[in-house]
């Protein structure tokens, strides 16, 4: 697939700061958006070519949980390795007003799907929702439950800061609640029975069983692409022709879903 992602909410802002650490003093970007870390901080100073070792403070660091919330892990060696989806299909029964679609804006595997269903025209056969693009705290009463990943906020809701309080970003006109009242993505997986994620998006969820269709990217791709003809508006548009659909699943075998993003 070949899908540009829509860009319909605001850009994440960028902050420049003068970061001093002993006596050398470098100048570095510090990107105030999901979850930076010191610990990126000082990697990116080491991998800057100081004159010493740089080390991670050695202080406790508070971890967000055991739940997953994106599809990738960190193994041993830095390395980010990905999940495989637990919830995956290549077939549904194309119903107009059946299912729905869960994206993050700052997801580009989400907004790919997003694209994709408004290419084809599914934009009144499939419902969706948009989150908040910062990750905030999924149940804020529980002071043990320290998970972070995707909410759901409502336009003119106050702003929201990341989770380590960096930044301000508005709840704008780009964001679309659940319509279940769901205050997370984590929520909606609950829901369909799965307690422990990762709970990442595009997830296309069935609302007459109550359960998540898939939260593979692809997956999704090829059943917008043409699982829902029968409902969608351009349903002569293809973006995964059958003479070209091996080379496009070489690419993105072998390109691009292991190397970007």
């Amino acid at each position: 697939f070949c899908v540009v992602g829509l860009r319909l909410g605001a850009s994440p802002k960028v902050k420049v700061k003068p970061c001093s650490l002993g006596r050398r003093r470098r100048r570095t970007t510090r990107v105030n958006f999901m979850l930076p870390t010191r610990r990126l901080l000082y990697t990116t100073l080491a991998l800057s070519g100081g004159t010493r070792a740089l080390k991670p403070p050695t202080t406790r660091v508070r971890t967000m949980s055991a739940l997953a919330t994106t599809n990738t892990v960190a193994n041993k060696d830095g390395a980010y390795v990905r999940h495989a989806a637990k919830h995956r299909t290549d077939a549904v029964e194309a119903e107009a007003g059946r299912y729905h679609l869960h994206v993050a804006l700052a997801c580009p595997w989400a907004a790919g799907a997003l694209s994709m269903l408004y290419l084809k025209g599914l934009e009144d056969a499939i419902s969706l929702s948009v989150v908040h693009p910062t990750w905030q705290r999924t149940r804020p009463d529980d002071p043990e439950d320290q998970h972070c990943g995707w909410v759901y906020r409502a336009p003119g809701d106050a702003p929201l800061s990341n989770p380590l309080g960096h930044g301000s970003y508005d709840c704008d006109d780009a964001l679309i609640p659940d319509p279940t009242g769901a205050a997370s993505i984590r929520d909606v997986y609950a829901k369909a029975g799965d307690a422990s994620g990762p709970f990442t998006t595009p997830a296309l969820f069935d609302k007459k069983t109550g359960k998540l269709v898939s939260n593979e990217s692809m997956d999704i791709l090829k059943l917008l692409n043409s699982a829902f003809d029968k409902v969608a508006k351009h349903p002569e548009r293809t973006f995964y022709p059958g003479d070209l659909a091996g080379d496009l699943q070489t690419l993105n075998d072998e390109l691009v879903y292991p190397n970007v993003n």
